[in-house]
């Protein structure tokens, strides 16, 4: 439940269930790994033409066309999960220690600049002109003149971390004491890695993003609690969101997603204010709030969840649209997944069977 509620609310505490819509099976693909080898990432182009495919052990990386097509692509190693990103016109992901790009035609290609980054993770801006690559670097990227910039960031944290906008990009970086908790933040200009503003926050700040880049706008999570600072005229907005349960938030295809284990919210910024919008509240014991683009349609009409009834784990899929309505329910053994971002589709991974299916809906 939130305390000290902001500004807008709105709130669909209902919920209806249309779990009839029936599944159709589009094409399965059997994959014969051996040594204990399984799918260890799934994820489509951002226009959902192409579906990724990543082995870990089996050191492999497929691409599937919309019709089922599936091809291995040149690449000696499997796909570092912990630095991909999902831009506007591609996806970005490390193998191999190098940067590769599938497009939204299925076109791969190898970025040579890029370096691995060793404290943090993949950060491009949703363009895909700018990328923080290693040594806090700023690269161009995409362009005929790539050359790196330094931001200015002196020493080395381990737990740094940064958020890319169109414009800007933002850090985290814990500078407690053994009195005090405390975090700074800063935000730099992409055009030409000049700092637009720093300011120091109470506490331990766990997570954030930029909520909107016109009016200078950060979300950030501190204290289990959303707070809001204006990086252009360096304040913090009033009336801070207080949840009393766990949470965890993100930015998927500029959407910011927010879950506890029990409700669903999507936070956007307004007519020069925040919006907090209730997405759906289950009615299951809990809901599983670690979420990724994966959960969710690029429009925010679809949300695929996975929740607890007793000792059961259930995908459910959801129609956000007007009011939450259950559109089917998924089979449990199936526990890797991705909602397609642009069509009515899932795919899905099951570990028994070494089997990944593609669902239409």
């Amino acid at each position: 439940m939130i305390r000290n509620l902001l500004i807008a609310l709105l709130f669909f505490s209902f919920f209806v269930d249309a779990s009839e819509t029936k599944l159709k099976i589009k094409y399965e693909q059997q994959f014969d790994f051996s040594e204990g080898a399984s799918i260890s990432y799934l994820s489509y182009t951002p226009n959902g033409e192409f579906l990724v495919v990543s082995s870990n052990l089996a050191n492999k990386v497929y691409l599937l066309s919309n019709d089922g097509d599936m091809k291995t692509l040149n690449i000696d190693e499997a796909i570092d999960e912990s630095r991909v990103n999902v831009a506007d016109k591609a996806l970005y992901f490390f193998a191999d220690r190098s940067l590769h790009k599938i497009s939204n035609q299925g076109e791969l290609t190898t970025i040579p600049e890029a370096e691995l980054p060793s404290s943090y993770g993949l950060d491009i801006s949703p363009s895909g002109h700018y990328m923080l690559s290693s040594g806090y670097q700023l690269l161009k990227i995409n362009a005929l003149a790539q050359q790196s910039e330094p931001l200015g960031v002196y020493g080395f944290h381990p737990r740094d971390d940064f958020a890319m906008g169109y414009q800007v990009v933002s850090m985290q970086r814990d500078t407690s004491t053994w009195l005090f908790d405390k975090s700074d933040l800063q935000v730099w200009s992409l055009s030409d890695a000049e700092l637009i503003n720093k300011v120091e926050v109470s506490g331990i700040v766990k997570s954030h993003k930029v909520l909107n880049e016109e009016h200078g706008v950060l979300i950030f999570n501190v204290d289990n609690e959303i707070q809001f600072w204006d990086y252009k005229k360096n304040e913090f907005l009033d009336q801070p969101l207080r949840f009393e349960e766990e949470f965890s938030f993100g930015k998927w295809s500029e959407r910011i997603w927010l879950a506890t284990n029990k409700e669903l919210y999507e936070i956007q910024w307004q007519d020069n204010h925040v919006r907090v919008e209730s997405k759906y509240q289950t009615t299951a014991d809990e809901l599983v709030n670690r979420l990724g683009h994966n959960n969710f349609s690029k429009s925010g009409r679809y949300a695929l969840l996975q929740e607890h009834r007793g000792d059961e784990q259930s995908l459910r899929l959801y129609d956000l649209k007007d009011q939450p309505v259950e559109i089917t329910t998924l089979p449990n053994s199936e526990v890797q997944f991705t909602l397609n971002p642009a069509k009515r589709e899932i795919a899905t991974y099951d570990y028994k069977g070494d089997t990944l299916r593609v669902y239409a809906f």
